[in-house]
């Protein structure tokens, strides 16, 4: 069974918060909206990188060029509501464990894009 977890990027303050507890979290994100504030919620995808780390939506991965063949190597994670699946920008499969890094996020590093 996958881990129902969050996260919230606070535009505001430019940081990212994690929880587990979500009735704890979600009572912080209300405030983050009462406070004027336009929180974005990533969700994690279940999946997890090379070293155990994991994987939100809006991640970015490094896929080692080895494996993957291609040039471009560097793609953000989003959820695909047309194959019902997490799956990055260069039509990777995101479930490839030993072929990835989680490097950033496309909220706190744009600019590795």
């Amino acid at each position: 069974m996958k881990d129902i977890k969050f996260r919230c990027w606070d535009k505001f303050n430019e940081n990212m918060t994690y929880s587990n507890v979500l009735c704890d979290f979600f009572d912080d994100v209300q405030k983050l909206k009462e406070g004027g504030n336009n929180p974005i919620l990533t969700q994690f995808t279940g999946l997890k990188d090379r070293g155990g780390k994991d994987i939100y939506d809006g991640d970015i991965l490094e896929f080692d060029r080895a494996e993957w063949g291609g040039d471009d190597n560097i793609f953000p994670v989003t959820y695909s509501d047309n194959d019902g699946e997490w799956v990055t920008g260069g039509g990777s499969n995101p479930e490839c464990s030993d072929w990835k890094t989680v490097i950033g996020n496309i909220y706190e590093n744009p600019e590795i894009l």
